[in-house]
């Protein structure tokens, strides 16, 4: 004799487990996608920051020596830095920032 169960249907607690496994997992996927796409596009607002900055310093010194002594200017490739009197100069041939 069979005992017949109503609403049961073979497999359809394994298709259950198995779709609630894939909507996991892509619950999973897109919080990591999230995650790391916030840690990568806050690195390039620092890196952002840190080039205007390091612009912004640059324009100043060439303001500074400009106002300084305008005939001492040459026309090639300067950096720019910090002279022992603790104001701007022109040094090198381009402008190395220590982090």
């Amino acid at each position: 004799m069979r005992f017949a169960l109503r609403g049961h249907r073979p497999g359809f607690l394994l298709l259950e487990a198995l779709l609630g496994i894939t909507v996991f997992g892509m619950f999973l996927a897109a919080v990591t996608f999230i995650l790391l796409h916030g840690q990568e596009e806050s690195i390039r607002g620092g890196d952002r920051m840190r080039a205007t900055l390091f612009s912004e310093q640059a324009l100043e010194a060439v303001r500074s020596i400009r106002d300084t002594n305008f005939s001492a200017l040459t026309a090639v490739a300067h950096g720019v830095g910090v002279g022992p009197t603790g104001t701007w100069v022109f040094s090198g041939s381009k402008t190395v920032y220590d982090n």
